[in-house]
């Protein structure tokens, strides 16, 4: 008769060295204690991981208000359409609304929504809706590359109310980096007082930033560092500069609301508000120390500089 074998049980003691059963009970409560104190561990683990874990987002409270006002928007400023949406008294002070277009299409490539930032200004909600897009520099060779844009889309979203257009899209290189900053200009009463000077300095300005002629726009800055550089649009000519809005600072310098008019690739047209600050504006030759989408509010200087690659 075969020899059956035992699987020893997890229970079963040593038959060669037994333990007095006082030594085994103390060790079977102790191991059961042990047991006790990490089921209960865990279980406070888990209720603390649960009650410290972030509520989950209402994806609908994320979602902007204002997106189909920026994509129409969007369109037909490239298309040199007029603007099919609601303006806000910032953009419009007639009932006719503006058109900023000529009828010339931009003929934009591979335009993308990028995203929008809220935010608030003198009380009411706001989007700042950002488009990228290309535009070939020439559309006959494929070779020639391309500009490269951003569109900044300002839309108010006020409680209540419908979202309307809040400033003249701005349009920029899209190797810059969108300032984000709000601002309320009020009831900015001082654009009488921008002498004829300053004028003619922000046509020299918006023309040099129109062009990206970088040397000529750093001189208007009255930056005198031989390692940085500004930027400009590229590929537009600007047609001219009007102020909308003018409100003196402590520090001296000025804020501007300026609408830049643009001629761009193909004999597209079209215009953009900004926000300028500029110091020496009693002097023969006032600086244009930095400049930003409407709503940026005064901007220190420098603030578009970049170091030389």
């Amino acid at each position: 008769m075969a020899k059956q074998v035992q699987l020893p049980r997890i229970t079963a003691r040593s038959r060669s060295h037994k333990s007095p059963q006082s030594v085994v009970n103390a060790r079977f409560y102790s191991l059961l204690g042990v047991l006790l104190f990490a089921a209960s561990a865990g279980l406070l683990s888990m209720f603390a991981w649960f009650t410290n874990t972030a509520p989950v987002p209402n994806l609908l409270d994320a979602q902007p208000k204002g997106k189909a006002v920026a994509e129409l928007t969007a369109g037909a400023v490239l298309a040199g359409r007029p603007l099919p949406v609601p303006l806000s008294s910032t953009v419009s002070t007639s009932d006719e609304g503006v058109v900023i277009g000529n009828g010339t299409s931009l003929r934009a490539q591979d335009l993308v929504w990028a995203g929008f930032s809220p935010d608030v200004t003198a009380g009411i909600p706001l989007e700042r809706h950002n488009f990228e897009f290309t535009v070939p520099k020439d559309p006959e060779n494929s070779r020639s590359g391309v500009w490269r844009y951003r569109l900044v889309i300002v839309v108010l979203v006020p409680e209540g109310d419908a979202p309307m257009l809040g400033a003249l899209p701005y349009i920029e290189s899209a190797s810059d980096v969108s300032t984000r900053l709000p601002f309320d200009y009020g009831a900015a009463t001082g654009v009488s007082q921008v002498p004829d000077t300053l004028r003619s300095r922000l046509e020299d300005w918006a023309s040099f930033w129109a062009s990206d002629d970088r040397v000529r726009l750093q001189s208007t800055t009255g930056d005198s560092r031989t390692t940085v550089e500004y930027e400009g649009l590229g590929g537009f000519s600007s047609t001219g500069v009007s102020v909308l809005a003018a409100l003196p600072q402590e520090s001296g310098n000025w804020l501007l609301r300026v609408r830049v008019a643009l001629t761009g690739p193909n004999g597209f047209g079209t215009e953009v508000d900004m926000d300028v600050t500029v110091s020496g504006i009693d002097q023969a030759s006032p600086q244009v120390v930095a400049w930003g989408p409407a709503g940026s509010g005064v901007l220190v200087s420098g603030h578009n500089s970049r170091n030389k690659a």
